[in-house]
């Protein structure tokens, strides 16, 4: 048992995390935009998202009729995690040429870029790119901070980085 915190607790903590916002440390930095680009997906990704689906349902959950507090994670597990991994894998597969559509695009107007994604597989397409770099769980901590300076120094078109290790 732990107990109840102090009332002090929040001061405390203040005094010692640190919170920087984009506003005040980068104004000029440029809004993040997101946007939706549909995607093919091939049969393969198809049928394993299809047996997903189907071992969530042999599990007795319907995704179409789930509460909005369902706590799906605590129900995945095993096997049906394993299946769920490697549609997700597909899937990101998947859209690795429309990424690199949008990547061009951006290299035409000369326009620095800088590209995020769960998986490890776009992030290596992208950032063996002429001009581009990768950041994935792979890279050393020095070769993360040569790959910021020349990004923020202008010598890269772009930077390819997984959610977790470009954190």
């Amino acid at each position: 048992e732990w107990g109840d915190a102090s009332t002090d607790v929040p001061l405390a903590l203040q005094k010692v995390s640190l919170r920087r916002r984009k506003v005040d440390v980068l104004p000029d930095l440029p809004t993040k935009r997101r946007a939706d680009f549909p995607v093919e997906l091939p049969a393969d990704a198809i049928r394993a998202c299809d047996s997903v689906v189907s071992a969530l349902r042999e599990k007795g959950i319907d995704l179409d009729n789930l509460p909005k507090d369902f706590d799906l994670g605590s129900l995945i597990s095993g096997p049906v995690f394993h299946l769920l991994s490697k549609a997700r894998a597909q899937m990101a597969t998947a859209k690795i040429p429309a990424a690199l559509e949008i990547v061009e695009s951006y290299e035409e107007a000369e326009e620095p870029l800088i590209v995020v994604s769960a998986h490890v597989e776009p992030v290596n397409v992208i950032g063996s790119r002429p001009g581009w770099a990768a950041i994935t769980g792979e890279t050393s901590i020095e070769d993360r901070g040569r790959i910021q300076q020349e990004f923020q120094a202008g010598k890269l078109k772009g930077v390819a980085l997984t959610y977790k290790a470009g954190g």
